[in-house]
């Protein structure tokens, strides 16, 4: 589900959220869902037999996100891009690979689990504009492979490779150095108002809190004087 991070912390990351989001969806105190209506009573946790049974459906939610996860991780290797197609194709792949004697179940549950992850993918891709920005020129679509980029650290001079995510609109890399020296904030770019107040109410406080640093910009090195000259 969360296609930005690296395929070994990207399993780990979707089983932790699906985890969390069955303890939300099935709170261990009610032991019901909570689009339910019918409570079959409250029952404490206890370290026994029934510890079990009450995290039993939020591991059931990890363990469908962290096998969409794996799936995800598998396109990424067979195609060698990472582009938002592995996110579908593996879900599919995880559903059809379901343990089921019937064909068309086996079909049925790639098919929603597909619908499901491509809803996902869209939602973060739209509304993800922390780490990256949106270039035409270089990205084309939103299917397209995710550019990478090389940067190091200031504070402690180490380098490290960050992916670019692609926008909706074009808006300035709040990382570059182009931004830092204009002193322009990407929640002050022309965007639409909901997106705009979005931004520096949500994310605006988030960015602050980021370590600054510079790209490595080959184009752009700084001349250096000999000293024979």
């Amino acid at each position: 589900m969360d296609g930005f991070e690296p395929c070994p912390d990207r399993i780990l990351s979707d089983f932790t959220i699906g985890f969390f989001l069955g303890l939300i969806v099935y709170p261990w105190r009610q032991r019901r869902y909570l689009w339910r209506t019918k409570k079959p009573g409250f029952r404490v946790l206890t370290f026994s037999k029934k510890w079990w049974r009450q995290f039993k459906k939020p591991f059931h939610f990890g363990r469908w996100l962290g096998l969409l996860g794996v799936g995800s991780c598998a396109m990424t290797a067979i195609r060698g891009t990472n582009d938002l197609w592995n996110g579908p194709v593996g879900a599919f792949m995880i559903g059809f690979l379901r343990p089921e004697n019937r064909f068309v179940k086996r079909i049925k549950k790639g098919i929603r689990l597909t619908l499901i992850i491509t809803a996902f993918e869209f939602v973060f891709e739209l509304w993800a504009p922390l780490n990256g920005y949106y270039d035409p020129a270089v990205h084309g679509n939103l299917f397209t492979p995710r550019r990478m980029q090389t940067g190091v650290n200031e504070t402690t001079g180490s380098q490290f490779t960050e992916t670019l995510l692609p926008y909706k609109y074009p808006i300035y890399d709040p990382h570059s150095a182009m931004a830092y020296d204009n002193e322009i904030d990407f929640a002050q770019q022309q965007r639409s108002t909901f997106t705009k107040r979005f931004a520096e109410t949500i994310l605006g406080p988030i960015q602050q809190r980021r370590e600054p640093w510079d790209l490595i910009i080959s184009s752009a090195t700084t001349p250096v004087e000999h000293p024979n000259n």
